[in-house]
């Protein structure tokens, strides 16, 4: 067996895979869910954010050394109203999120020229919703195009959930597919908990 074929049935075969993956690196892991985000330039922290019909966004700066991550899932009222969303209340709460989290990254001085955009998920796992990955990834990557920020790189779609580890400091990310069963059953729950969040704060 290869070193590869090795790691890999550790992956299969380990039962936490958040503490497999976090082992292969020194950097500490915080994990970014739906309605989070958090930008940074401490190169001792690593984001961590596992999708699945959401949308995940990666910023980085490489002048200054400064990335971020944010998370987000459109409100149910929302899914079902898709293209026309401006009007469903829970959308403020999706905007307001990408707001703060652009605004804390010019904190840190972010530059709107230099700036690096990443988008992952948009992988359907709602039952009651076939295409809210698609609904998910529309909405982020028009609503950045009218704020006039550009989309460098797109990883969405397909069947699989992923995990993204995003170094923000160097802006090194890496996606890993979710094939196992239970990871994809824990974050359609986790979906849909915090769609019933959303539904409740509208």
């Amino acid at each position: 067996m290869t070193d590869q074929e090795k790691s890999k049935e550790d992956q299969r075969i380990n039962q936490n895979a958040d503490e497999y993956f976090d082992s292969k690196f020194p950097e500490s892991p915080l994990y970014i869910g739906p309605g989070d985000f958090e930008c940074t330039t401490d190169p001792n922290i690593m984001l961590v954010g596992k999708v699945g019909s959401g949308v995940v966004i990666c910023i980085f700066d490489p002048e200054i050394g400064v990335g971020g991550m944010t998370h987000f899932i459109l409100p149910v009222a929302a899914l079902k109203s898709f293209p026309k969303v401006n009007g469903d209340p829970g959308i403020r709460h999706v905007e307001d999120l990408i707001e703060r989290f652009i605004r804390a990254l010019k904190a840190h001085g972010a530059g709107k020229n230099r700036i690096r955009i990443r988008l992952y998920g948009g992988t359907s796992i709602l039952e009651e919703f076939a295409d809210s990955g698609l609904m998910n990834y529309v909405f982020a990557k028009d609503y950045l195009l009218r704020k006039g920020l550009m989309v460098a790189y797109v990883d969405v779609g397909g069947t699989e959930c992923r995990r993204i580890e995003f170094h923000p400091a160097s802006g090194k990310a890496r996606r890993i597919k979710l094939r196992r069963t239970g990871d994809t059953e824990a974050l359609r729950e986790s979906e849909k908990a915090y769609l019933e969040k959303l539904r409740l704060l509208s």
